[in-house]
């Protein structure tokens, strides 16, 4: 884990994202890439051809100051934390330009969008989705609410054995070896002849991670429900799991883990496709 790519926007969880960053930075002795995008300037289609060009780009260069502000707090920030870091920015999709500098680095951080924002643009929506889908590595997707000062600590893997799910785990295997628990949860395993997680258990230990098995069996939930309540009862703070097992449509039609731990997270995930 040397190199952390942190995604930077106009957003009220930003300082909250950057501690996390810096933190792990520190961890690790990683490097941090600060990325700030600035979105293209959104025109209701109603008013298109009415608005000058001259708003519009007004509307991005008072962006793009924005951005050299936070610049300057990130960068003044990391040299009093001793974190080497850079400063990037970028035009254009936000879920684009994350995924191609997300392809140089070891893991992504961004934000869970807050859809309570209602002037929240689709493509900041579904960053997350599309992050995670596209870029091949780890996403480290940051809760909009609360506080997390001992992410890592306990973390809890959200287990079902397929290849999604364990991408995730070998995504991680640099936070499960610092965690002090780390607890394998399985939910539902049918058609196992073993105890659910225990093989995990067993292979986690052979790279000095003290792993606890453990199940459940949730008829009346949905698994979603059944792994947040797991996060709740064990004190976990951080989520890892696998991304999308099933189609990504299929899930936005019909609702799936993946959305429903995105929508409803209450600790940091780390979610690998």
């Amino acid at each position: 884990m040397k190199d952390i790519l942190l995604h930077v926007a106009d957003d009220r969880r930003v300082e909250e994202r950057a501690k996390i960053a810096i933190r792990l930075a520190q961890k690790f002795d990683a490097h941090i890439t600060a990325l700030f995008t600035i979105p293209q300037a959104q025109v209701p289609a109603y008013v298109m051809g009415y608005v000058p060009v001259e708003v519009t780009q007004r509307i991005e260069q008072e962006a793009e100051e924005r951005g050299r502000q936070a610049q300057a707090v990130f960068e003044e920030r990391c040299r009093k934390e001793g974190v080497a870091a850079e400063w990037r920015m970028s035009r254009g999709m936000p879920g684009n330009a994350v995924t191609l500098h997300g392809r140089y680095a070891d893991m992504t951080v961004l934000a869970q969008p807050d859809e309570s924002e209602s002037d929240l643009p689709a493509d900041i929506l579904e960053l997350p989705h599309d992050v995670v889908m596209e870029v091949g590595g780890p996403v480290l997707c940051v809760p909009y609410a609360g506080r997390f000062d001992s992410m890592g600590k306990t973390v809890m893997i959200g287990w079902n054995g397929t290849r999604e799910a364990v991408r995730a785990v070998r995504d991680a295997m640099p936070f499960l070896q610092q965690a002090e628990k780390v607890l394998v949860f399985s939910v539902n395993a049918e058609g196992s002849h073993h105890y659910p997680g225990a093989d995990l258990a067993t292979h986690l230990a052979r790279h000095n991670v003290r792993a606890e098995a453990t199940s459940t069996v949730a008829r009346d939930i949905e698994v979603g429900d059944a792994i947040l309540a797991a996060l709740s009862d064990n004190s976990c703070d951080m989520l890892v799991m696998g991304a999308y097992g099933h189609s990504r449509m299929r899930e936005w039609a019909f609702g799936g883990v993946t959305r429903k731990i995105f929508n409803e997270m209450t600790v940091p995930v780390l979610m690998s496709h």
